[in-house]
This record gives structure tokens, C-alpha cells and sequence, in this order.
């Protein structure tokens, strides 16, 4: 199978990248999947991860009972751009729309 990709310009004032899959989207709104992300920092990222992932499974399993769709999410901080902000930085990526993020018994790796 071949993944969908899609192309973003990225922002030199944008923080972080957040994808996620529908399993995470289904439960938690946008604003406050990133709250969770931006409330680690950069060097908390493996932990805000786990807790998005963790959450959206809660309330998976609140709401559905053991019927849960797939829970995905990859965050990576971004660095600042090299050039002052008076200056464009302008970045082009490309990105599959998820990523295998779920490892051994349900835990993030």
C-alpha cells in the first residue's frame, strides 16, 4: 500500500508538528491536543505524546467500550529558524498522514 502524503509550508513561527490519526481526533479536539504537546516543552515530547495517546484511549474506552480505533500520534518540535524573524523562512515537507506510533501492549515507543 502506498501512504497519502500532503504538503504543508511550514511557518517560522510554528512550534511543533502534531499528526495524529482519526483514533486520536475522535475524542480529543484539536486546541487541546496541542495544550497537551506545548504543556511538556521540547525536551517533554515523548511524554506529552504518551499522554495524548493514553487519553484518547481513556475516553475510547469510556465511550465505546473495547471497541477502539487505531491511536496514532507523532509530535516533533521544531527548531527556530537560522535567520532572524524579519526574514521569510519558509520550509516545504511532505509527510504521510500517519505513522505507526503504538508499540508492545499499547505503550508508545
Amino acid at each position: 500500500a502506498e501512504p497519502e502524503t500532503c504538503k504543508r509550508l511550514i511557518h517560522h513561527t510554528f512550534r511543533f508538528l502534531l499528526i495524529c490519526s482519526a483514533g486520536v481526533w475522535e475524542f480529543i479536539e484539536n486546541q487541546e491536543a496541542v495544550e497537551i504537546i506545548a504543556s511538556k516543552g521540547p525536551s517533554g515530547v515523548q511524554e506529552a505524546v504518551e499522554e495524548l495517546v493514553y487519553e484518547a484511549l481513556r475516553r475510547w474506552m469510556a465511550e465505546e467500550g473495547s471497541v477502539i480505533d487505531d491511536i496514532t500520534a507523532v509530535a516533533a518540535w521544531l527548531r527556530p529558524p537560522v535567520r532572524g524573524p524579519a526574514t521569510a523562512h519558509r520550509q516545504e515537507v511532505t509527510v504521510p498522514d500517519v505513522y505507526e506510533f503504538i508499540g508492545d501492549e499499547g505503550r508508545a515507543k
